[in-house]
């Protein structure tokens, strides 16, 4: 049976969605575009397959298709957006620059589980704070967001101050540290940074070599969910392991590992200005095995299907 691969591109600042498709055949009189009823996704049909796929956003109301009528096996539309139109998986509140779970959608009555078995992993209500936490060089960048700085005991030697401020440990130097807190989360893109004496469900696992960071596990299905870290006297969860439910009326929620992955990536553009990256899976059966990637564009919502109606964003 032949196969249809089709995705769509959000062009914000044009405010249009191209969509582009993919067939094992020339178009015939079988093929048929539709958009659904709220314009917000479209089923393309050919040769007895169906193809859907879920739009970036709302099309305008007098956006149309217009099948070629050469014999083509690739077709490209480009539709306007509405001008009320919401886009997808852009306006949940759970969800920050594409990056699922920051400080400001969780609470204290979120509800942090083991993503396979639905463990809780966290004390009830023990963590009441989230905070997100700084770029990874925050310390590098103090002499810059100063423009006074703390006392100094003489003009050649620093004065050290171990205060803490809003939860973290923060001396005004690059060596300082960002030190887990109880009561308090610390969100990053790929991972949340808690405090052990929040924790509960979750054990330590012997450290296979001296150089890596000791493994945390699931207490009941054994599932690895995240790495010890000692730097900040506290424990990391991977998100991609998680189930949250972020406040009693809503589900729990889980998001595949690539959703990270790419937040990751985004953030060290922006930050490192780093564009080549090597991915690759430690805990896997192929760990000698990695995929290098080179980012030369972003900030493109790319939705894509094929035949069996799955969708991956």
């Amino acid at each position: 049976m032949p196969e249809i691969r089709v995705y769509a591109e959000l062009l914000l600042n044009l405010r249009q969605v191209t969509v582009f498709a993919s067939l094992q055949s020339a178009v015939n009189k079988q093929t048929s575009v539709e958009f659904s009823s709220d314009r917000q996704s479209i089923t393309l049909q050919h040769e007895g397959v169906i193809a859907r796929l879920q739009l970036p956003a709302e099309v305008a109301a007098d956006a149309t298709f217009k099948l070629p009528n050469a014999p083509v096996k690739e077709l490209s539309f480009r539709l306007p957006i509405s001008g009320h139109g919401q886009f997808a998986n852009l306006t949940d509140a759970t969800v920050t620059n594409g990056v699922p779970w920051s400080a400001e959608a969780l609470t204290a009555a979120s509800q942090i589980s083991c993503r396979a078995c639905n463990q809780s992993l966290t004390k009830c209500h023990a963590v009441a704070a989230w905070k997100n936490l700084p770029s990874q060089n925050w310390a590098d960048m103090m002499d810059f967001w100063h423009c006074h700085k703390p006392d100094h005991e003489d003009h050649n030697e620093r004065h050290v101050v171990n205060g803490s401020m809003s939860g973290y440990q923060e001396p005004y130097h690059a060596t300082g540290t960002l030190l887990a807190k109880p009561g308090t989360g610390f969100v990053d893109p790929s991972y949340l940074l808690l405090s052990r004496q929040d924790c509960s469900g979750i054990k330590v696992q012997p450290k296979s070599e001296s150089r890596t960071p000791s493994k945390l596990e699931c207490t009941a299905c054994h599932e690895s969910l995240g790495t010890v870290d000692s730097t900040a006297d506290g424990w990391r969860l991977w998100k991609w392991s998680l189930r949250i439910q972020v406040n009693p009326q809503s589900d729990g929620q889980t998001f595949p590992i690539e959703v990270f992955v790419t937040a990751q990536m985004l953030e060290l553009i922006e930050n490192q200005g780093v564009r080549k990256f090597v991915v690759w899976n430690e805990d896997g059966e192929d760990c000698d095995k990695s995929t290098t990637a080179m980012i030369v564009s972003y900030g493109i919502v790319t939705p894509c299907d094929a035949a069996n109606g799955a969708l991956i964003y």
